[in-house]
């Protein structure tokens, strides 16, 4: 599960929103289509997503490789 601190109440509502789509090109459509006052922070909340969803599994990646290593000898 991904987690946002600090958003304010808009971007918690853009990041539903985003949370929502089936797919990167919706994500994109929706972000393109949205009103100019909602597109600068939904493009800023969809970079914060992906990097969030990066590190969870780098994180993820990192553990395994280290039992492997752990357990793997």
């Amino acid at each position: 599960m991904i987690t946002l601190e600090g958003l304010s109440q808009q971007q918690m509502q853009i990041a539903e929103m985003l949370w929502k789509c089936n797919s990167l090109e919706d994500v994109d459509r929706l972000v393109r289509n949205m009103p100019p006052s909602y597109r600068q922070d939904a493009v800023l909340v969809k970079e914060l997503l992906i990097a969030a969803g990066l590190d969870d599994y780098q994180e993820t990646d990192l553990a395994q490789r280290a039992l492997v290593d752990i357990f793997g000898r």
